[in-house]
């Protein structure tokens, strides 16, 4: 035959029971969360590390360039504003010519 255990149960007891597990998963959750922010700050510091790592290797891969780059560097923009001012006549003699004072007198 089939034994049935009969088992009783204090209200109280289960409302026990139910905090208790509510509070082991409050601070589960807050000591997982913790671990999880230090993880993420020791990766914030790793990644400032290396980028500052990068541009300090820039820096001086730039000062590298300038010390054994001797060739002059001349503005394409200043050269062109410099020949054409040199290659235009003046003004006030192409107004002279084309009005007729500067015809020559019979």
């Amino acid at each position: 035959m089939l034994a049935f255990i009969e088992v009783t149960l204090n209200l109280f007891v289960l409302a026990g029971i139910l905090f208790i597990a509510a509070v082991i998963g409050f601070f589960a959750k807050n000591i997982k969360l913790s671990s999880q922010r230090l993880n993420i700050e020791r990766l914030e510091k790793e990644m400032l590390n290396s980028h500052a790592e990068i541009l300090r290797l820039q820096k001086e891969l730039a000062v590298l360039d300038n010390q054994t780059s001797q060739t002059p560097i001349v503005s394409i923009r200043d050269n062109a504003s410099e020949s054409a001012k040199e290659n235009l006549p003046d003004a006030g003699l192409r107004k002279k010519a084309f009005s007729g004072i500067g015809k020559a007198k019979p």
